[in-house]
């Protein structure tokens, strides 16, 4: 007798796999059908419930983890957004604070974009830096990832961070917020 797993991989991965992609695009389809099969593989009733109802149950399994990968895109884009939000200034003369306030408020959605150019490793671990002013132990312990692992992601992301944010097309956008700031056209 076939295995009522192996026999529903076989006849239904490729229309759940079509299902998850036009829900979430090409980038995370492929994952999410491979955790729709293996949370059917890990649960008794979910497996016993194939041979009458395979379809049913592994479209319900897919629509659960689509519904959870959009949460965690939502609180994601949250993030991004904090940062991109937060005032990144040195504490200096008033002055000073406010040239730093202005640039803040000129770099937030460029800083917003940069971070969406990181990898979701390095991007966790700039967040958990900036956001949560975690240090190099606690954010390789939030993520279960040793502190050389830590410390490598912020390294790597705060590189590409500076390179995004350093690209012809941010400069020319600081070039015309300082025009503008200074009154010129």
């Amino acid at each position: 007798m076939a295995d009522p797993l192996t026999d529903a991989f076989g006849s239904h991965y490729h229309d759940v796999y079509r299902y998850i992609r036009s829900r979430v695009g090409d980038d995370a389809a492929e994952d999410i059908a491979q955790d729709t099969f293996l949370t059917v593989a890990r649960s008794a009733t979910l497996r016993q419930a194939l041979p009458d109802a395979a379809r049913p149950v592994l479209f319900g399994v897919a629509t659960r983890l689509i519904r959870g990968f959009w949460r965690a895109e939502s609180r994601r884009h949250d993030a991004i957004e904090r940062v991109a939000h937060r005032d990144h200034r040195p504490d200096t003369s008033e002055a000073d604070d406010a040239d730093g306030r202005l640039d803040a408020m000129a770099l937030g959605p460029h800083i917003s974009r940069a971070l969406t150019g990181l990898s979701e490793g390095e991007r966790e671990v700039v967040l958990l830096f900036a956001l949560a002013e975690l240090g190099h132990r606690e954010i390789a312990s939030a993520l279960r990832i040793s502190t050389v692992a830590a410390r490598v992601r912020l390294m790597r992301g705060r590189r590409k961070l500076r390179a995004l944010l350093s690209s012809d097309a941010m400069q020319q956008h600081a070039n015309q917020g300082q025009r503008l700031i200074e009154g010129r056209s």
